[in-house]
Order: C-alpha cells, then sequence, then structure tokens
C-alpha cells in the first residue's frame, strides 16, 4: 500500500522527449490517403517521403481503400520498407468487385503477407446508408473466407458506427474485432467534452464486446487544427491517454491534411502533418504524459473514491465497479481524471464543506487542482488550506474540508493499483 506522495507521482508520468518532425510518443496508426487535390495520386518516391514521415509519429497506416491511384502496390512495398504495418481496407459499395479483385491480385503477386495485420470491410458504410447490415455481412464473411483459404488468419472487422454495432448483432459476433469511428468535431461537440461523451457512447458496446471477447479499436479518430490547433493537440493527448487506460487501438485521422480546394477547410485540416509535409506546430510541442490508473483508499474509512453518475461518492473496495473507482492524475494540469468517462475531480474552493463531483476537464478551472502531499493528504491546488476527507458524519459522502490537519486520517489517501 503506498501513499500519494510526490516522488509517486513523478514515477506514472513518463514523458520523452522527440526528434525533430515527431511526436513524444508513437501512436498505434495513422489514416493514410495517398491520393490528394483533383483526383491526383502521388509517385512512388513521395509515398516513400510520405512513409518516412509517419514512421517518426506512428506503428502502423490504415489504408481503406485499393481503387485510387492503386493503393495497394504502390503503399504496401513502401510501408514495409520503412517498417511500418498495415491495416488494409476495401470499399463495399458500388465498387466492392472491382475492390476484391484488387484484393485477389495482391494475394496473386505476394504483396498481402504478414505485414498485413488487420482489414477491414468497408468504412462506415452502414451508417452513411450506402450499404445494408445484411449485405456488409454478406460481404465481411466473403473476405473473411478468401483471406482464410490464401492461409493468411489476418483479422478481419467491418469499420463502422457504434449504432451500427449495436443494431445488427450479426455483425458484431461475425466480425474478429470491432472497428468504430469517432469524430466528435463534426458532431459540433466541445473540446472539453469529445473524449468524455465518446466513453459515454462507446460503454455499452464494450460490455458487448467483453461477453464476446472482442478486442475494441477505434478506425478513425481525430481533431482538425482549422478551429484552434492547440484543441488539436489537447485531443490528441487525451484519445492517447484513453486508449492507454482501456488498451484500444487507435488510427489518428490523418497523416497529411488534404491538398485539395473544396473549400472545407475543417475537413481538410485533420493532419498531423500540413500541407508542405511540416508537422505543425502545436503537436511536436505536445508532450503526451503516460498516466497510470491508481484507486485512491481513504485512510481513516478504508472505503475508495468512486464516481457514479457524476457525483463522487465513497465504496467498499470490492464492491467498487471497475473503471468507476480508477482515477488519472495529469502532472501538468494538476487534474485527477475519472477512467469511467475522462471527466474531472471538481471541488469549489470557495465553499466549506463543498460538494465534490466530476464535471468536463477544462485545463484552466482552478476548481479542478489537486497536489498531492508527503503525508498523504490531496490538497486543493489552488488554495492548500483545503484537503479532500471523507465525511465522518455521512458514511460514503466526500467533501472539501477548509482546513487541513495532518493528524486526520479522514484527509489521508493511499493509492492502490486496480
Amino acid at each position: 500500500m503506498k501513499i500519494f506522495v510526490p516522488s509517486f507521482i513523478a514515477s506514472v508520468a513518463l514523458v520523452l522527449f522527440p526528434s525533430a518532425g515527431a511526436l513524444n510518443v508513437q501512436l498505434p496508426g495513422v489514416n493514410y490517403e495517398m491520393m490528394y487535390g483533383d483526383n491526383k495520386c502521388k509517385s512512388a518516391a513521395e509515398v516513400e517521403a510520405d512513409m518516412m514521415l509517419i514512421k517518426k509519429v506512428a506503428d502502423k497506416i490504415r489504408i481503406h481503400s485499393l481503387i485510387p491511384c492503386q493503393h495497394g502496390e504502390v503503399v504496401l512495398p513502401a510501408a514495409k520498407k520503412v517498417g511500418l504495418k498495415v491495416e488494409l481496407g476495401i470499399q463495399t459499395c458500388s465498387n466492392y468487385y472491382q475492390e476484391k479483385k484488387l484484393l485477389s491480385r495482391l494475394v496473386e503477386v505476394g504483396l498481402f503477407d504478414s505485414n498485413i495485420v488487420t482489414f477491414h470491410v468497408g468504412s462506415n458504410e452502414v451508417s452513411n446508408g450506402e450499404v445494408q447490415p445484411d449485405v456488409a455481412l454478406t460481404h465481411l464473411i466473403e473476405i473473411q473466407s478468401i483471406i482464410r483459404s490464401c492461409g493468411k488468419s489476418t483479422a478481419v472487422t467491418v469499420s463502422d458506427s457504434i449504432d451500427t454495432y449495436m443494431q445488427n448483432p450479426s455483425i458484431f459476433e461475425k466480425v474478429d474485432f470491432v472497428s468504430i469511428s469517432s469524430m466528435p468535431i463534426r458532431d459540433g461537440i466541445a473540446i472539453s467534452d469529445a473524449v468524455s461523451i465518446t466513453l459515454e457512447q462507446v460503454q455499452k458496446l464494450l460490455e458487448k464486446a467483453t461477453e464476446l471477447d472482442k478486442k475494441v479499436a477505434f478506425s478513425e479518430v481525430g481533431w482538425s487544427s482549422d478551429a484552434v490547433g492547440s484543441d488539436q493537440a489537447l485531443y490528441m493527448k487525451r484519445v492517447f491517454q484513453m486508449a492507454k487506460a482501456y488498451d484500444f487501438e487507435f488510427y489518428w485521422f490523418t497523416a497529411f491534411d488534404s491538398k485539395g480546394g473544396n473549400g472545407n477547410q475543417l475537413a481538410a485540416n485533420f493532419g498531423i502533418f500540413d500541407k508542405n509535409n511540416k508537422m505543425k506546430a502545436h503537436l511536436q510541442e505536445l508532450k503526451i504524459e503516460l498516466l497510470e490508473p491508481r484507486i485512491l483508499q481513504n485512510l481513516g474509512t478504508k472505503l475508495v473514491l468512486a464516481e457514479s453518475k457524476s457525483a463522487v461518492v465513497m465504496h467498499k473496495h470490492e464492491a467498487a465497479e471497475g473503471a468507476n473507482a480508477v482515477w488519472l492524475y495529469d502532472k501538468e494540469t494538476h487534474q485527477l481524471i475519472s477512467k469511467f468517462n475522462f471527466r474531472c475531480l471538481t471541488a469549489n474552493q470557495e465553499i466549506k464543506d463543498g460538494k465534490v463531483q466530476v464535471t468536463q476537464c477544462v485545463n484552466d478551472d482552478k476548481d479542478q487542482k489537486w497536489t498531492f502531499g508527503e503525508n498523504g493528504q490531496l490538497f486543493h491546488s489552488t488554495n492548500a488550506t483545503f484537503c479532500l476527507a471523507a465525511d465522518v458524519s455521512t458514511i460514503g459522502k466526500v467533501v472539501l474540508r477548509n482546513t487541513c490537519a495532518s493528524d486526520d486520517k479522514y484527509q489521508k489517501w493511499t493509492a492502490l493499483k486496480p
């Protein structure tokens, strides 16, 4: 059992220092498009240069179709040359038979090998109304059969929305893993709510995936720098931390800004690299900390801190429910984040015995700042005379005391591994 002390805080936040043109962490993967501008295709040399840049920031690339620019025959060798794994994919609407023919061609020439780690059959085509669910299922089964008949064990999925999976259990049961997309900026969701709302939406799907023993991955997750560049950086940071906390794979959308005209600047600026193939400054400056999960147990009551419908309560350790009782401490922002919904522990430091709850994380919100003392106390960072405490008069209640007492065991917390 270990008390939260500064040395512990330092140990849970691993910050790597990037080289030029690189992030300080490796992303699991990024989406890649070989086509640019008005249906122009990049040359083989340009694709190879792209792969070298991507290798600095990610371990895998995701290709959503084989048709434009003969993606497979050009990109697969270039990716393999620099050590990038690939998720390959096809469209299943009007071009399905052409896509299937190109897949067979890749198998024939030996390009479909172990460097292709996953394969998706369609991207959001059911949710977009381009393909009916039964057709998507038929295509999935057919592609699985083609790949298996070649002696390959590549995991095959359908990339689509959360609703598509929840409304079509036959697809859910047949895929080798669950692949969903999340683009909260396109739905008008604020940056402070983006990851939280995504997690809330995915909880039921996670329960079903656990029942079926299937992994969950995000096929497309991203934020446009056309709004505010720092928001793109913050979203990448929180998505990365969420993915680590839940053991999600994800593919950032996308590697490069679009060079097309079209006039839609929001859509054109999701890339890590700009139109000149330079990493965006706010991402170059980004430092992503790897946060370890901890359960906070009160020394006096032996109860643990837990989130419950945005309220903060205390439960017996053995009664605490999964992610609801797990917290992540962000050393950079001094925020305590609930693993369950990635909202932040919040208490009004102006009010004696004030309400403690979880609310949307806002980096400059003074009511969300916390510091761990050497003796196990949890201080309100903006007012060091306030401490988080168990309310001895009401079992299960947690409050913010306006007087910190070093000998009060109800103000002391220990950090336990989940």
